[in-house]
């Protein structure tokens, strides 16, 4: 089970959010025509509380590797623009790792083009020399109230801490949140949002798009229902090869998981929200 504890509001932020929460009330029912003023307006005041500003929220959201048009949404069947790092390489994928009897090692990467690209070297040279095993990315609701923002943690926080593998665990989770509303938010300022309910827009490979929005209805409802999502990777099967005294761990696919929860528990003794999976 994961639990989710939710901070205290600001005093200063109260009236703000309470404002926030009517707007939202009000764009339900379509009676709010101003919802994206008072959302600008929100943001503003909530940015200024933490010394941010809007440019701060662009550069996190305009990552370079994902190409965008002019309005700032995704452009749709278009693959990702993986820098080539200087003396590096780009590769579209792990096939495994050889040990030789001298104690030397070598990473079996397969190299990419400009069309399947997915990582680079320095990618790898992050995760070899900071020794990262695991990792973990989460967005969240920064309080009870309604909010404009999401608080994101991520561990190993340090080694992560403003990298392309961290912005590739940020904008996984904001595609996978773009599925659970059907909705594309920009990442320009105002971020308005656009719908993806016909899946003209949604950056998703075609084979996944009919999967979960024409091929498994049933399952689709599940996930667009769900209280929270995340994506969690399962085990990679391997075969050993032995070869002139070396061995060499040949993996197979790495093959993802979309989970999700669909109902939330409060606990009363620790205060803290359950998420329960049905």
């Amino acid at each position: 089970m994961n639990e989710t504890k939710l901070d205290l509001v600001d005093p200063k932020d109260v009236v703000a959010l309470a404002s926030y929460r009517r707007a939202i009330s009000r764009q339900l029912y379509r009676d709010e025509d101003r919802f994206e003023q008072v959302q600008i307006r929100v943001r503003q005041h909530l940015l200024k509380t933490l010394g941010c500003k809007i440019v701060d929220i662009e550069k996190i959201l305009q990552w370079e590797w994902i190409p965008r048009d002019k309005c700032g949404f995704r452009l749709a069947g278009q693959p990702l623009k993986v820098p080539i790092p200087a003396n590096g390489k780009v590769y579209a994928a792990v096939e495994g790792i050889s040990f030789y009897a001298n104690g030397s090692f070598y990473l079996n990467l397969i190299e990419a083009d400009e069309n399947n690209a997915l990582f680079n070297s320095d990618d790898v040279d992050l995760i070899m020399k900071q020794g990262i095993t695991g990792a973990s990315f989460s967005l969240d609701p920064p309080s009870d109230l309604p909010h404009p923002f999401q608080k994101a943690t991520w561990v190993p926080y340090d080694a992560l801490n403003g990298t392309d593998f961290l912005a590739t665990m940020l904008h996984a989770d904001l595609l996978l949140k773009s599925m659970n509303f059907l909705a594309e938010t920009s990442a320009k300022s105002p971020f308005r949002t656009r719908s993806i309910r016909d899946g003209a827009y949604l950056a998703l490979s075609e084979d996944l798009y009919q999967q979960l929005f024409k091929e498994s209805r049933a399952e689709y409802g599940r996930i667009s229902s769900s209280v929270r999502m995340w994506i969690e990777s399962e085990p990679i099967k391997y075969n050993i090869i032995e070869h002139d005294g070396s061995i060499t761990y040949r993996f197979g696919p790495s093959n993802m998981q979309i989970k999700y929860e669909n109902r939330l528990e409060y606990d009363v003794e620790y205060g803290t929200i359950i998420g329960a999976r049905i």
